[in-house]
């Protein structure tokens, strides 16, 4: 494996969107995978800036919020996908992005940014918005975005899956393949009606990451639960440790 693969290899992920079912909440559901030196390490951020939206966030040690999982006051739920697309560029930075999103008030307003052309590369964005329980994936490369609302039960691993991509040179692990290929077929077997954790901590392929011959972990789960006036989080440190952190955030107007 070259050092470009295994650096990808130790930057997956995986979500799960489900959206709003009649009276059912929208839910996004996100494992945070990442480089097994970087276990126990990482933290949680509350944060309440004298201007703009309070937001919180799963963030890094020496990394800036916003290319995890997170949410804001306003009710905007996003969660990261590396991607590794050959289409690097002058620009501005995906993490610099991934924090603006935090501070948008709408779903729109975090697609708007998602659209502009100045990236100089990309993530996958996994979005929701409380007023509306709208989900959104984005697939959002250096050279292009393409926006596709959720109205079904769908996954995402590390790799460009849409069509109108298929022609970018891009890295895709084994990992990135098998955890996609796994996600898809738990979500057509209806599995997440057992709860999204039934998905992601299934280590067979393994979607949770456990493994001590590999280099990436699951580093941390995030659970949001979407309703119409507020978003409820959980966080999970592992399969066995659940819980760990949560709580209800009530929308500002």
């Amino acid at each position: 494996m070259s050092l470009a693969t295994k650096a990808v290899a130790a930057s997956g992920c995986t979500t799960l969107l489900l959206p709003a079912r009649h009276h059912c909440p929208a839910t996004i559901a996100h494992n945070e995978d990442g480089d097994r030196a970087f276990l126990g390490a990482c933290s949680w951020v509350e944060v309440e800036p004298d201007e703009g939206l309070a937001w919180s966030s799963f963030v890094y040690p020496g990394m800036l919020p916003g290319h995890t999982f997170g949410f804001n006051a306003a009710g905007i739920v996003q969660t990261i996908n590396n991607i590794t697309a050959h289409d690097l560029q002058p620009g501005v930075p995906r993490h610099i992005i991934g924090r603006a999103i935090l501070d948008t008030r709408t779903l729109d307003e975090a697609v708007e940014i998602l659209t502009r052309t100045e990236r100089a590369s990309g993530f996958h964005h996994n979005l929701g918005e409380a007023k509306t329980r709208r989900l959104v994936s984005i697939e959002a490369p250096a050279s292009g975005c393409v926006v596709r609302t959720v109205d079904v039960p769908q996954g995402h691993a590390n790799h460009l899956v849409f069509e109108d991509f298929a022609q970018l040179e891009q890295i895709i692990s084994s990992s990135s393949r098998d955890r996609q290929a796994a996600v898809n077929r738990m979500l057509a077997q209806s599995t997440f009606a057992e709860g999204a954790e039934v998905v992601l901590f299934d280590e067979t392929v393994p979607i949770y990451k456990n493994r001590t011959d590999d280099r990436s972990q699951t580093l941390a789960t995030g659970i949001f639960t979407i309703f119409a006036d507020c978003v409820e989080w959980r966080v999970h440190a592992a399969p066995g440790e659940r819980d760990v952190l949560g709580g209800t955030m009530r929308i500002v107007p």
